[in-house]
């Protein structure tokens, strides 16, 4: 039966994914690892009170305090594995049952990425997706392959979690539930499990301001929306079984009046938020009063000693910044012209590598108000459209498109953020049918739209391969490589597969750019690896400045494709 076809897809993936990662448990660890264990160490060893003000390891607490919490009860299982990991001053340790404990920790929780994904795959199986009420079991059957491949088999949480160690995938888990709620009508729910991302970790506030827009003009609203058959639509009944039944000329695309809103659902809504705020900060008050939260959200917040960018400048707009103002002072020193740099340590701090604050040589000093104001500019259209259009088949599109807004324009963006941005995508994708591209011949039989797909695939290429300069060591690069080129095969295969009328199958010029795109990626690959560390040995930072400048392009082209045609 479908169902048992579904079980057995679940379960397969489940394993497959498994043992993909147990193959990685060997392989190089970074800071992140000590990290974790520091802060298993933290809270099972010392009262609450001290979780934020210990300080003896350079590698502090500085989540919010549902992730304490959560390391506090993985600390009672690690416990059994080897309690000396959690003494506060084992600095460094790394025994195998170490090891052993922290790699299972990140797979079992990631099955809650799992769930997500499948949540809100059969969301799309039993309400339709946009422009289409096609529920075809064949199709739902590959929607929920590709989805699985395209998040929980995604090449770049393999990195970053199962060999560079972080838990991106529990925490996307929980914010991919959020979204699944919504789109399935469910706003409250969706409100509730952002308020517990957020307290797990603050990075998320990317996507804050989309779900206080959403939910303020969705939930809390009595809102008179007219489609194009004249027909009326009270948006508090206005959930997924009403909005499935529009075809996608009827969602509503303009709003002709707010009636008022509805101060229960408000009430509600904020009550609850407060609840979680309250659960999360509420036992450090009562420990410590108002100077702990303070300390919790000073460790947060550093801004003093964060600069622009981190010590390996993610693919933003400040990595090509940077390099413009690297090239002017070059250019300007050439041709003798007075450059009044900072200092010399401030000028290469830039390149060097460092997290420390810097100072541009010819180009203005950013300051974090300049990346709050344009970050907030670059979500204007996209905060524009959820209040506007406000259908929860495209909330996942907004979530990635807000968080790509953050990522491109932000303050000191980790290049591992990107995980924010392909994985909510990955799920607006598969809502966008073929028929809903604007440039498409509406009698297209595709069931993914080739144009944004393709738009997609290139993001990842140029996302994902932004992270390979994290895991740096030699013996694991033929391990990132193939990685990353066995998940865009198997994406390209997949898409192909979707594009059901044969024209669409047919090569056309964006796939010679793609593919000259991967040899261009290839090529920086080389040079990292053999190129310049023979030839070029002084120039450490040279490889990842091109990485970010060239991947940074890619990002940028594949965001507005994928926008224009969504």
């Amino acid at each position: 039966s479908g169902a048992m076809a579904r079980l057995r897809t679940i379960v397969a993936f489940w394993v497959l994914g498994t043992m993909m990662k147990m193959c990685l448990w060997r392989m190089y660890r970074s800071t992140d690892f000590e990290v974790h264990r520091n802060w298993l160490a933290i809270t099972h060893s010392l009262p609450l009170k001290d979780w934020y003000f210990e300080d003896r390891n350079e590698w502090t607490l500085d989540y919010p305090p549902f992730f304490a919490y959560f390391e506090w009860v993985l600390s009672h299982f690690a416990a059994c594995f080897d309690p000396k990991m959690l003494e506060v001053t084992a600095f460094n340790y790394a025994s195998d049952a170490t090891v052993l404990f922290q790699r299972l920790s990140v797979i079992l929780t990631d099955t809650l990425l799992l769930v997500a994904v499948v949540m809100y795959c059969n969301g799309m199986k039993l309400k339709g997706r946009l422009n289409t009420s096609v529920r075809n079991t064949a199709e739902n059957q590959e929607i929920l392959v590709l989805a699985l491949i395209l998040v929980f088999l995604n090449p770049g949480l393999m990195l970053v979690d199962h060999v560079h160690f972080q838990y991106n995938g529990f925490l996307m888990g929980i914010l991919l539930l959020s979204i699944a709620y919504i789109r399935d009508g469910n706003d409250l729910v969706g409100g509730i499990l952002f308020a517990v991302v957020l307290n797990f970790k603050h990075i998320f506030l990317y996507v804050a301001p989309l779900y206080f827009v959403y939910l303020l003009r969705r939930y809390c609203m009595h809102v008179i929306v007219s489609s194009e058959d004249n027909s009326d639509v009270d948006s508090k009944e206005n959930n997924s079984e009403v909005i499935s039944k529009l075809s996608n000329e009827h969602v509503p695309r303009r709003c002709m009046f707010m009636d008022f809103i509805d101060v229960g659902n408000l009430i509600i809504l904020g009550l609850m938020v407060v609840i979680v705020f309250a659960l999360s900060f509420g036992p450090f008050v009562y420990v410590g009063g108002i100077d702990a939260v303070a300390q919790i959200f000073s460790r947060m917040f550093p801004f003093t000693g964060r600069g622009l960018c981190h010590a390996y400048w993610a693919p933003n707009i400040w990595a090509i910044y940077n390099i413009v103002d690297k090239v002017l002072e070059v250019y300007l020193r050439y041709i003798g012209s007075d450059v009044n740099a900072p200092s010399s340590s401030d000028s290469a701090s830039m390149t060097g590598g460092f997290v420390e604050d810097i100072q541009h040589t010819v180009l203005w000093r950013i300051t974090p108000a300049h990346t709050v104001a344009l970050t907030l500019i670059a979500m204007s259209p996209i905060l524009w459209q959820a209040w506007w259009r406000p259908d929860p088949r495209k909330f996942a599109t907004y979530a990635g498109f807000c968080t790509m807004a953050a990522f491109m324009c932000g303050w000191h963006v980790h290049e591992k953020a990107i995980l924010t941005v392909t994985m909510p995508l990955a799920l607006g994708l598969l809502e966008i049918h073929g028929h809903s591209a604007k440039s498409l011949d509406p009698t297209q039989k595709a069931w993914l739209c080739p144009v944004v797909s393709r738009s997609y695939l290139l993001m990842c290429m140029a996302g994902h391969a932004s992270l390979l300069p994290l895991i740096y060591t030699p013996f694991e690069t033929p391990v990132k490589v193939f990685l990353l080129i066995g998940h865009i095969l198997t994406c390209v295969a997949l898409f192909m597969r979707s594009w059901q009328r044969k024209e669409a199958r047919n090569f056309v010029p964006e796939d010679i750019v793609l593919g000259l795109y991967g040899v261009g990626l290839i090529v920086l690959q080389i040079f990292q690896s053999f190129v310049q560390p023979i030839f070029l040995p002084r120039l450490e930072f040279l490889p990842l400045l091109l990485w970010s400048l060239y991947t940074a392009i890619g990002l940028m082209t594949s965001s507005v494709i994928f926008w224009k045609f969504s």
